[in-house]
C-alpha cells in the first residue's frame, strides 16, 4: 500500500471491513444481563459490532448499580482476560469500576477473577487476570460509572485468549 502501485478503485467503510474480519462470537450460547432498555439487548455487547450496544435502562425507572452482564459459551474456554470497549457514539453510561467473575455453572462465582477502574473515554480497554482461567461462564459486573449516572453501556465485551 505503500508504493505508488496501489491505486484502489473502489472505498470501503470501515463497517464492512470489520463484519468480514472480526470473529463471530459463535461459541456463545447465551448472554443475559441484568436489565437492558428496550432496543438495547445484552447481545448487542457480544456481536462484534461496535456501533451497537447494551444499556441498562435510562427511562423510567432507573436501576441503581451493579449491573451485570453473563455470558455463557458452548465449553470451557482458557481466558486471560478481556477486552471492554464503551459506546462509541455519545460520552455518557461509561462503566468506571468493575469487577469480572468465572464460573462453570453461572451459579457459584466465588470470587472475582479481575477487579478495576477503567480510565474515562472511548478507548477499548484491556482487563488483564493475575493468571488464566478456565471457564463456561464469564460475569462481568459494572459497579459504579464514569458520570455519576445509574445506567451502563458496553459496545462490545470479548475474552481475551491467546
Amino acid at each position: 500500500m505503500a508504493g505508488d502501485q496501489f491505486n484502489p478503485k473502489a472505498e470501503v467503510d470501515v463497517n464492512t471491513l470489520r463484519e468480514l474480519f472480526v470473529r463471530q462470537n459463535s461459541d456463545i450460547v447465551s448472554v443475559k444481563a441484568d436489565s437492558e432498555e428496550r432496543g438495547y439487548p445484552a447481545e448487542n455487547a457480544v456481536d462484534g459490532k461496535p456501533d451497537t450496544i447494551w444499556h441498562t435502562p435510562f427511562q423510567g425507572d432507573v436501576l441503581k448499580f451493579p449491573h451485570e452482564l453473563c455470558i455463557q459459551y458452548t465449553g470451557a474456554i482458557e481466558v486471560k482476560g478481556l477486552r471492554y470497549l464503551p459506546r462509541q457514539d455519545v460520552a455518557n453510561a461509561y462503566v468506571a469500576d468493575y469487577e469480572v467473575y468465572a464460573g462453570k455453572n453461572g451459579k457459584d462465582w466465588g470470587r472475582p477473577v479481575a477487579r478495576g477502574t477503567f480510565k474515562p473515554g472511548k478507548d477499548m480497554q484491556e482487563i488483564r487476570f493475575d493468571k488464566p482461567v478456565r471457564a463456561k461462564w464469564l460475569r462481568f459486573v459494572a459497579k459504579t460509572g464514569q458520570g455519576g449516572d445509574n445506567f451502563a453501556a458496553v459496545a462490545e465485551i470479548e475474552p481475551i485468549t491467546k
